[in-house]
């Protein structure tokens, strides 16, 4: 079984992130949970948690734990986004959260450069 859960913040985040996710797991059960710093827009907010989530978890079914995207966002403190890296463990997983995060923008009719 598995459990999600998101929340908007008005702190800031690690690395100055927009979004963070992270991972719980307790006997049989899984749970991802997301923060997202609050952008005063609630599509941005929610554009935001939703890449967070599905990033999270295809890390999760994929084995790249938390503490590896923490290390490697830590080590690469002047790189935007180091999940675009070449050398990121979780690339492929942040490059499909971008794809569905700039689908879903465009519904919505958000920039996906503006945020």
């Amino acid at each position: 079984m598995i459990s999600f859960t998101g929340q908007t913040v008005k702190e800031k985040l690690p690395q100055g992130n927009l979004g963070d996710w992270h991972l719980e797991k307790q006997g049989g059960k899984s749970h991802v949970s997301v923060k997202v710093q609050d952008q005063r827009n609630p599509d941005v907010n929610f554009l935001v948690l939703l890449h967070e989530l599905v990033e999270g978890y295809l890390c999760m079914q994929n084995g790249v734990t938390e503490k590896e995207v923490e290390k490697f966002d830590e080590e690469n403190p002047k790189a935007k986004q180091p999940g675009d890296l070449k050398d990121s463990p979780y690339q492929t997983y942040h490059k499909i959260a971008d794809q569905v995060e700039k689908l879903v923008s465009k519904e919505l009719q958000v920039d996906f450069e503006d945020y």
